[in-house]
Formats: structure tokens, C-alpha cells, sequence
């Protein structure tokens, strides 16, 4: 992650008609902001057409009748797709009003049908990073309490994700989830290398089971790392249960923003065993950033 703004790069926000549009607005202007780059505003209208009231078409009907039946059926879903592409044109536009207005200026509007993992499959390859709430439009109406698409976009692309689920705060302390792994190896990188964490004071935490003979020291030289570049950083290393652990941590620390590798296992073996990125989004209320 470099400054250049002719490299072509943009912040990709995913929003929805939900209340998390703003938040992920707010903070995606903020990384667009702090990385020199501009802020592209996507909405992706579900093609699955709502379902019609239910009628009776018991019985037989003849040729004509179903060929007005189908007619119905086709006018009413192209003026619900215009509807829905009006409804998404205006709400666009506020969010672009609003990044504008904080500062950012360059802003654009993309909205396209489909899915939400294609669209940004079709998107990736001009994105830097990808801004997206934790819950979406379905979280007043469903008792989930992480998305349904967020584990299948953060599986999908090879882009670093900034999950949000509340108001902006400026993140002022970061925390890394280290484990000395790929994953977390990617994430000391980007924090050491990224415009977008100049300034902000860095925690490194490492969770083990039992005591390791390693970790202190795989620990140490991440603290080097940091530091050798100028960031104010602290380590700690830590016994016990990793999402009780990292939750008190998070909290005794005033942590603002969190970057963790992600799905790092299979999704059989998460399905089975659990997965400590999905155990920590759901006890973290703070921003994160996620990276496989």
C-alpha cells in the first residue's frame, strides 16, 4: 500500500440502505484520505427479484391468460429493477455528498446487479482496500450477528478488508493479532509499510495455549521491525483463551482498530472446529482490519 494517486488505486466502500452506510463511508474516506487515493462508493442490487403477493392460479387457464400472466410478471420486476436503481442512484449520491463534505475529492458511484462476491471479484484488481460493514441491510429483520457475506468476501479476494460496525473515531492505537503465521506476517508488513498507520501507536499481542519457547522471541523481532521504522510499539505475550485474551486486551489497551489475518484454515475445518476471526468479530466492537 503506497501513496501514489496515479497508480490508480482506490478505496472500494461496499454500502447498503443500511444504517452501517454512513460508518463505512466515514471510514473508508478516512483510509482514502490517509492513503492519497480515491473513494469509490459501490451498491449491488440483489437480483433475486422480491417475491409477489401469492394469487390463486388453480385451475386451467388459457393461452392468452398465461401470456398476460407472464407480461404482469415482467413489467412489475423491470419497475421494481428501476425503482431499486433510482432508490440506490440517490442514496449513492448522499453518501458522495458526505465524503465531499469531509474532505475527499475524489469520489465516485458505481452500482451494478448481482452479487456482492462477483461484483467485487470484477473490482479487485483496481482496489487497494475494501470497506464494508460487519452486518448489513438484512440486521434489523435476522438475529445474525456477523453478515453472510463477510466471511465469503474475505475468502474470496486478496484484497485487505476494514470491517466497521460503529460511528467513525479516528483510529489512534492498532492492535496486531500476531501469531507469527503468513497471515499476520502480511498484516506487520502492511502496518509497517502503509501511509494510512503513520502516527498511530501499535500494540503487537500474541495468545498462546501454554508457554512456547518460540513466541517471545518471534514476538521480539516483530517489535524490531516496527520500531526500526520509526512506529511507536509495545508487545505483549499472553496465556489462555485467545478471544478472552484479545477482548480484555482490547479493552484494558483502548484499542481503536484491529488487524488480523483471516480464515487462515479451511472453511471445513472452521465449520467443524470454529475460527478465531469469526469468535473475535463477534466479541469486537472495533473496526477491523482483515487480511488472508
Amino acid at each position: 500500500m503506497n501513496s501514489n494517486v496515479s497508480s490508480g488505486s482506490v478505496v472500494l466502500a461496499c454500502v447498503d440502505q443500511s444504517a452501517y452506510a454512513s460508518h463505512v463511508t466515514d471510514y473508508a474516506t478516512w483510509a482514502a484520505k490517509r492513503l492519497n487515493i480515491g473513494l469509490d462508493l459501490l451498491h449491488v442490487i440483489d437480483r433475486n427479484p422480491e417475491l409477489a403477493p401469492s394469487q390463486d392460479h388453480s385451475g386451467s387457464i388459457g393461452i392468452n391468460e398465461q401470456e398476460n400472466l407472464l407480461k404482469k410478471i415482467v413489467d412489475e420486476d423491470e419497475r421494481r429493477s428501476r425503482e431499486a436503481r433510482e432508490s440506490g442512484r440517490r442514496f449513492l449520491n448522499e453518501l458522495r455528498l458526505r465524503a465531499l463534505s469531509l474532505g475527499l475529492e475524489a469520489v465516485d458511484m458505481r452500482q451494478r446487479h448481482g452479487g456482492l462476491v462477483d461484483s467485487l471479484l470484477e473490482y479487485q484488481e483496481g482496489t487497494r482496500l475494501i470497506v464494508m460493514g460487519r452486518r448489513g441491510e438484512s440486521s434489523g429483520t435476522t438475529e445474525r450477528d456477523l453478515g453472510r457475506n463477510l466471511e465469503r468476501v474475505v475468502r474470496a479476494l486478496n484484497r485487505p478488508i476494514l470491517t466497521v460496525t460503529d460511528a467513525f473515531t479516528e483510529p489512534k492505537r492498532l492492535m496486531i493479532a500476531y501469531d507469527a503465521g503468513r497471515a499476520a506476517r502480511n498484516a506487520l508488513d502492511m502496518v509497517c509499510t502503509s501511509p494510512a498507520f503513520q502516527g498511530v501507536q501499535c500494540s503487537l499481542v500474541m495468545v498462546k495455549n501454554s508457554e512456547s519457547r518460540e513466541a517471545p522471541k518471534q514476538l521480539e523481532q516483530a517489535l524490531h521491525r516496527l520500531e526500526a521504522l520509526g512506529l511507536t510499539a509495545d508487545s505483549h505475550l499472553l496465556i489462555g483463551d485467545f478471544e478472552t485474551m484479545m477482548t480484555r486486551s482490547i479493552k484494558e489497551l483502548q484499542i481503536d482498530l484491529l488487524v488480523m489475518g483471516a480464515y487462515t484454515h479451511s472453511p471445513w475445518r472452521s465449520l467443524f472446529m470454529g475460527s478465531h476471526t469469526t469468535d473475535l468479530l463477534r466479541a469486537s466492537r472495533i473496526p477491523t482490519l482483515l487480511l488472508r
